[in-house]
């Protein structure tokens, strides 16, 4: 039952969004870049815990995982262009 957490889908804003940021206020851009940048952050997690997984279904999930990060990356960069004002929450890690 955890390998659901591979495959279940993210709720995310539509593609257009990203086209039509410049009529959106500074607020809702920084929201789009929260967003974005945790959904990265999350599917950086589910592809490091199931990348030793041996199973060709899981590897493929795996690998759907990381074109997804690129895609969210390449969003997350024009959101970026579009908000000056963004600033990236800060990262805690246990020591």
């Amino acid at each position: 039952l955890i390998d659901a957490l591979l495959g279940c889908s993210l709720v995310l804003c539509k593609e257009e969004t990203y086209c039509s940021l410049g009529t959106f206020s500074a607020a809702q851009r920084e929201v789009v870049c929260s967003s974005l940048l945790y959904a990265i952050n999350w599917c950086r997690e589910v592809v490091s815990a199931f990348c030793t997984q041996d199973d060709a279904a899981m590897k493929g999930k795996v690998i759907a995982r990381l074109k997804a990060i690129t895609d969210l990356e390449a969003a997350l960069a024009k959101c970026m262009a579009a908000t000056p004002s963004f600033v990236p929450p800060p990262a805690h890690f246990d020591a």
